[in-house]
């Protein structure tokens, strides 16, 4: 009884882990889907409001040594998001204006994100296929064009990787 309930055992683990292999191949595809449905219609320009952020942050790239102005709540008054700003202010050092790689960008941390949220339905232990629809639910959420499409949304991104992150940690 005792090896063919230990070979029965492996068997089961050897089912779990091909299952397993099989959800993260398909979350990567999901995730590579969910660029190229958000990507394409953001390549050439910005959104909105996306201008108005280059503006908050454009008189600290002639002067690189204020960066340190965004911590102060009366810099720009009303818009106080210094996250947001040294972010966004990382990015125009690095991409400028040109619109592709903020999109690039806000696109690999929403995967990020999802492959977070996969990992942590995981560990609440959720079956893989269970895992991989909340992960499949989140990635193509109708309202995730919008933290895909603004550059406001580095810090929604950002913040949601580090609660998914933290809530595996407890």
């Amino acid at each position: 009884q005792g090896p063919a309930l230990q070979s029965q055992s492996q068997t089961v683990r050897h089912e779990q882990s091909a299952e397993l292999l099989v959800a993260i191949g398909v979350l990567v595809v999901l995730v590579i889907g969910s660029a190229w449905v958000y990507l394409p219609q953001y390549r050439a320009t910005f959104l909105l409001d996306d201008f108005k952020h280059f503006e908050f942050v454009r008189p600290l790239l002639s002067d690189p040594t204020q960066w340190w102005r965004v911590f102060q709540p009366q810099w720009i008054g009303w818009h106080y998001r210094p996250l947001h700003h040294l972010l966004t202010l990382s990015a125009m050092t690095l991409f400028d204006t040109n619109p592709l790689p903020y999109y690039v960008t806000l696109t690999f941390l929403h995967g990020l994100v999802t492959f977070a949220l996969f990992g942590l339905a995981l560990q609440l232990q959720y079956r893989p296929w269970a895992a991989l629809t909340t992960a499949l639910l989140f990635v193509f959420s109708a309202a995730h064009w919008q933290v895909v499409g603004w550059i406001s949304s580095f810090t929604i991104l950002t913040a949601a990787l580090f609660a998914v992150l933290t809530l595996a940690l407890l």
